[in-house]
């Protein structure tokens, strides 16, 4: 297992990709560094990003699917096309959010399973506290370039679970909502930073198998605590949500 720097994003890429279908035509709207890709293999896949520079490193690492620059709020597919949408870490990047979200409706086809993932806009107070007394003072929020955020600089709109899932009961059936990081999860993600940092310094000089396993066992019994606090709590605040939807109707 790839020691990595972030508990957080690690889980949630665990979590995402035990929801993932393997079944028809799939779209991996806004795939970024392409990090869900492999999990397709068995399928035809459509990955779109809007950075160029992305679409061409994922294009060198796996040329065996279709990869598009393109903008999500506007998509070059035609109606009721695809029978899975993966929409990961995308939304709050998005100056329209819901015009993206009609765009991916339009697209899937009905009965089509898409999962959206996305910073929750209430997480918890240990997480970030500045930011979270701004928001509770009536504060502009302040954008920072650290693991420990929700706000990083490229984020523009946080979305509360009900907020986003309020819209999407228009046109999708909510089949489950998953509440990732809570209580336990941002003093971990701390504690995990500082051994981490310890455990690259250390592989500079002594690169060795028993050193990377030991780290591994911290890490994976870190990630398992953090899965176990999520069974726990079901609720906001928390540090991301990840929503599985159905789509209700036709697109004529």
């Amino acid at each position: 297992m790839k020691i990595d720097t972030s508990l957080t994003r690690v889980k949630r890429e665990e979590i995402i990709s035990s929801l993932l279908k393997n079944k028809g035509l799939i779209l991996d709207a806004g795939c970024g560094k392409g990090r869900y890709i492999d999990y397709f293999n068995k399928n035809k896949i459509i990955a779109i990003d809007i950075s160029k520079s992305s679409i061409k490193k994922i294009k060198l690492l796996n040329n065996k699917n279709y990869y598009l620059i393109s903008d999500a709020t506007c998509l070059p597919f035609k109606n009721n096309m695809f029978d899975f949408i993966l929409f990961s870490e995308v939304i709050e990047h998005l100056d329209n959010p819901y015009k993206a979200l009609v765009e991916l409706e339009r697209v899937l086809k009905v009965n089509g399973t898409m999962i959206i993932s996305t910073p929750s806009a209430n997480f918890p107070f240990i997480w970030d506290i500045e930011n979270y007394l701004r928001k509770k003072l009536n504060k502009r929020v302040k954008k920072k370039l650290t693991i420990f955020t929700n706000w990083t600089p490229k984020h523009k709109k946080l979305f509360s679970c009900n907020e986003l899932i309020n819209y999407l009961n228009h046109s999708f059936k909510i089949e489950r909502v998953i509440y990732s990081g809570h209580i336990f999860t941002p003093i971990l993600t701390f504690i995990w930073y500082i051994l981490h940092t310890f455990y690259l310094k250390i592989n500079q000089f002594l690169k060795t198998r028993i050193v990377k396993m030991i780290f591994s066992k911290v890490f994976l019994m870190f990630l398992y605590i953090s899965k176990y606090e999520d069974k726990l709590f079901k609720n906001e605040p928390c540090i991301n949500i990840i929503i599985e939807v159905k789509k209700r109707r036709s697109i004529g």
